[in-house]
């Protein structure tokens, strides 16, 4: 999401997986990094496209996600299957957690 790219640059990879159930409800943080991706100066072009009014909400933390940081992985089944997903059009994986929330809730490793 970088507007100057330089000679190199980073990719950014999330691995979302089935957990056992912690029991209650789950919160978690739905954009990892949003403060610190905040304070380095994301372009307020960027954060309209992609969150539209609601970055601030990101940011602050009032919109969470179903998803655990660092869960330990299920134990069963062995095996999941994988699903590769790369949004497209300077879109971002968060703004679809709702569908790989349910890809994974579904057993999927995404």
């Amino acid at each position: 999401m970088a507007e100057d790219r330089g000679p190199s640059s980073e990719l950014m990879v999330y691995l979302w997986y089935p957990t056992a159930h912690p029991g209650g409800e789950a919160k978690g943080v739905l954009f990892p990094g949003a403060k610190q991706i905040d304070a380095a100066g994301m372009p307020e072009t960027l954060k309209s496209k992609v969150f539209g009014g609601n970055w601030p909400l990101v940011v602050s933390g009032k919109i969470n996600s179903h998803a655990q940081e660092d869960a330990p992985i299920a134990k069963a089944p062995k095996d999941f299957p994988v699903v590769l997903f790369s949004p497209g059009a300077f879109g971002s994986s968060f703004q679809y957690s709702s569908k790989i929330e349910d890809l994974v809730s579904h057993g999927y490793m995404v």
